[in-house]
């Protein structure tokens, strides 16, 4: 198979790992990659070409920056808090999901 094929359905199966994760439990959906997932797909819904959305856009990725400061006063950094978060959603959605184990499932978390 393509490398690209491989790639775009490993990047579908992503989404959907996702969608399913940010929708599981409360826990998740106020988890920080679920919420800035969510602003992400906002922002890509908004036109660039729209100079009525630029206020919602810039709000938006004001937001966005502000979620990914470092942790007052030590912890983990924003960066560590997603990839822990990314890593129990794909193992949780990988053990419900036996039949990804040859493509999407086979792919190493992120460290």
């Amino acid at each position: 198979e393509l490398p690209l094929c491989t790639s775009l359905r490993r990047t579908a199966e992503s989404k959907k790992m996702a969608s399913w994760y940010c929708a599981s439990s409360e826990e998740a959906k106020q988890g920080l990659w679920c919420r800035r997932s969510e602003l992400v797909a906002k922002l890509s819904k908004l036109p660039f070409t729209d100079s009525s959305k630029a206020e919602e856009r810039k709000a938006i990725s004001a937001q966005l920056s502000s979620m990914m400061k470092p942790t007052p006063g030590g912890g983990p950094s924003p960066s560590k808090q997603m990839s822990d978060e990314i890593s129990k959603a794909k193992k949780s959605y990988c053990e419900m999901h036996a039949e990804l184990k040859g493509t999407y499932c086979a792919s190493p978390n992120p460290p």
